[in-house]
């Protein structure tokens, strides 16, 4: 950070990142060039007795010589990428010269090469094996070498590196529309084998793209900056967090959870129990998961083998041949046959899997709608747009445009073809009065919250519980259904984080810590690694005594964003020339909002003050769920519970298990062990 800058272009690689780039070429290079000069010289004198001697004998001196002097400039360009830090690269400034360097060095190689090969070849006959087949190695490795380098050139080559960032306001639009149909390129490439070719699709990419040009747009970075940043911001934010604790306050924000108060108890009863329905949507492959060894037994017990031979039932839609995703609901929920009324697993960009089920247990008819499990879900992940949604007593709802085009697909299929109604009369054939409880994870989550809006109306007793609920409406909207939608999170989750504004706010995060960080790049990315393979050993005790800190003192905790990084060394360019990690030159960068499909952001959009930026949030009430820190008591409970305030989560939280804590098996853990 900036880009390394050679040949008049940026690449997608830092001047620092030179170090692991050469270091392994560095070590097979000497650990060669020891075996060439053994065999050189036990059959020097062998040599002379062969065909072609002189070929031979210039081959293998040649190599030699050449393999020293690549050396040497190896050495030189790792021990300059070392220096400096991530911001200042002006010790790094001569790093493109031995660059160039390297590379006319391949001219020779290539020439010794093809002479390695005319007399391994043709012109070795009569020589001992001892020195043809080290030839021929030889020349195995040098074209293994040259062909590593070229996908080396094609990963780290930037399509936008050649361009000249200026001032003016058409060069800056003309770069953002380019940006733009790169994205969508990309997109495209990616999801070419998952989605079709609709006009829903289409629209679909055009936002997500234009989503990625506008937050991307105008950064000078590259991955191992982020990853560098985001180590930095973790070691940050657990300072935090041990501060918090040694103050005596939870990780979480809020009203904590009275157990002994019957309604708060039977609303976190209830989650528990419903949430059986939104494991057994995501089939037979979440239940092999959560069941690696005894599972595929009882699974193949529940499978019906022989059904595609027989009539198909018609209340199971697109499930496979063998009924492999509804045996597995029933294996997860324990439903009886007749309790599933409606099952339906076609899957397309807004239209996601969903079944009804009866439950007499707990008097209610059962909505469950599946998270992400397709390239199709992403699609509709991504697609994060704010989308006006009508609410009672709410005048400016805005909802994720995703999950809000999901959940009109799926009142449109429970309406229209009269499910919910025949569900219903179902249960009123059975005695009581059943209400309608709505649950999904994760993607599903965010559905279900949206459907609980849409359907209210139409149903003013119903529930909805959204286990590890994305960001899907704005604070208003939030608000309005915290008396009926409940998400229910676990530790620091990061899909609940994630929304197009607090994206923003991580870019700022990123580049204050990376500013004000004088280490270099390797001395970072090596403790971060060294951190990964402690915490995969079990060893994730934060306070242990030896492990390594990247974050000076001087930033702990959070310094403000509006400071000022503090680099002993000049940087490399000129003032205006070189753009950091926020292209926005005052204030915080800013994103944008379609209500209709979106386009590309504008300049005036980017200037923006952030008080007119939407803001999106977990729906309705939020029971946040944190394991206790191990060095606090534990009466009762092992957990935290805490009725979240929404405000926890405008920012994304570094930690190991910022992934895992989102999966469904840990959610039905954690509130499987607070009921019992």
């Amino acid at each position: 950070m900036p880009a390394l800058v050679a040949f008049n272009r940026r690449w997608q690689i830092g001047s620092d990142d030179l170090v692991f780039v050469f270091a392994g070429g560095l070590m097979a290079r000497i650990a060669w060039v020891t075996v060439l000069c053994i065999i050189f010289g036990v059959y020097h004198s062998q040599i002379r007795l062969c065909t072609a001697s002189f070929a031979l004998q210039s081959f293998f001196i040649g190599v030699i010589a050449l393999t020293f002097i690549v050396i040497l400039n190896e050495i030189a360009i790792i021990w300059m990428s070392m220096r400096g830090s991530v911001i200042n690269t002006r010790p790094r400034r001569h790093i493109p010269i031995l660059l160039y360097i390297q590379i006319a060095l391949y001219v020779p190689e290539t020439c010794l090469s093809a002479l390695g090969i005319y007399w391994a070849f043709y012109e070795s006959k009569g020589c001992e094996d001892g020195l043809t087949i080290p030839v021929k190695i030889t020349v195995v490795l040098q074209w293994c070498l040259f062909l590593t380098v070229l996908v080396v050139v094609v990963v780290f080559f930037d399509p936008l590196g050649s361009t000249q960032i200026t001032d003016h306001g058409e060069d800056r639009r003309a770069l953002q529309e380019k940006t733009t149909k790169i994205w969508e390129r990309r997109c495209k490439v990616l999801c070419c084998c998952f989605a079709s070719c609709d006009e829903d699709y289409r629209d679909a990419i055009s936002d997500i793209a234009g989503m990625f040009a506008s937050e991307l747009h105008g950064i000078d970075a590259v991955p191992s900056d982020v990853a560098a940043g985001l180590i930095l911001l973790q070691e940050q934010q657990e300072e935090e967090e041990r501060q918090k604790i040694q103050d005596g306050q939870t990780s979480s924000e809020g009203v904590p959870v009275d157990l002994s108060d019957p309604s708060q108890k039977k609303l976190i009863d209830d989650a528990a129990h419903f949430m059986k329905y939104s494991l057994g949507s995501y089939g037979w492959p979440m239940y092999v998961f959560m069941n690696p060894c005894c599972g595929t037994f009882h699974f193949c017990s529940k499978v019906r083998w022989l059904s595609c031979l027989g009539p198909r039932a018609k209340h199971i839609i697109n499930d496979n041949c063998c009924m492999c995703n509804s045996a597995a609901i029933h294996l997860q929920s324990s439903l009886p046959e007749s309790d599933l009324i409606y099952c339906t697993y076609h899957n397309k960009l807004y239209e996601i899997p969903f079944y009804v089920a009866i439950d007499d247990k707990a008097k209610a008819v059962v909505i469950s709608i599946r998270g992400t499990l397709s390239m199709r879900d992403t699609l509709t992940d991504l697609t994060g747009h704010g989308e006006r949604i009508d609410m009672e007593g709410v005048e400016d709802g805005m909802a994720h445009k995703g999950m809000f085009l999901s959940a009109q697909y799926i009142k449109k299929v429970l309406l229209d073809n009269g499910i919910l109604q025949g569900a219903f009369d179902e249960a009123e054939d059975r005695g009581g009065n059943y209400r309608l409880v709505i649950v999904g994870h994760s993607l599903g989550a965010g559905t279900a919250s949206v459907l609980s809006i849409l359907l209210k109306p139409l149903f003013p007793g119903l529930q909805c519980f959204a286990y590890s609920n994305p960001s899907v409406l704005n604070e208003s909207a939030t608000v309005n259904c915290e008396d009926y939608v409940l998400s229910v999170l676990v530790g620091k989750d990061v899909v609940p984080r994630m929304s197009v504004k607090t994206l923003n706010t991580l870019v700022q995060d990123l580049e204050n810590v990376i500013m004000n960080c004088n280490l270099p790049k390797y001395r970072i990315l090596m403790t971060g690694c060294w951190r990964a393979i402690c915490f995969f050993l079990g060893n994730n005790n934060k306070n242990r005594k030896g492990d390594p800190k990247v974050l000076p003192p001087s930033i702990s905790p959070r310094t403000d964003q509006g400071s000022q990084p503090h680099i002993t060394e000049p940087l490399l360019g000129k003032r205006g020339e070189r753009q950091p990690l926020s292209s926005s030159t005052g204030g915080a960068r800013s994103s944008y909002v379609s209500n209709n499909g979106g386009s590309s952001e504008s300049e005036s959009n980017r200037q923006r003050n952030e008080s007119q930026l939407v803001r999106l949030f977990p729906a309705g009430k939020i029971l946040q769920i944190d394991v206790k820190p191990k060095n606090r008591p534990r009466p009762g409970l092992a957990y935290d519970l805490t009725w979240a305030n929404k405000e926890n989560y405008d920012r994304v939280i570094i930690c190991p298990t910022m992934v895992k804590d989102h999966f469904p098996d840990v959610v039905m853990n954690a509130l499987r062990d607070i009921t019992s």
